[in-house]
């Protein structure tokens, strides 16, 4: 088994063509996730809360 070590972007990795949007867009998520969760929001009550 061969192991490569990875740029910082998986997707470029993969080679995906948008690879940079998605890597913002999963970094935007995992922060909103992360804001959720230390609000102790739900999913159905996150915009009660400012």
């Amino acid at each position: 088994m061969t192991i490569e070590t990875g740029s910082t972007n998986v997707y470029a990795d993969l080679g995906m063509p948008d690879a940079e949007e998605m890597l913002i867009k999963a970094q935007f998520a995992a922060k909103i996730g992360e804001i959720i969760k230390r609000r102790r929001l739900t999913q159905s009550r996150p915009y009660l809360s400012t």
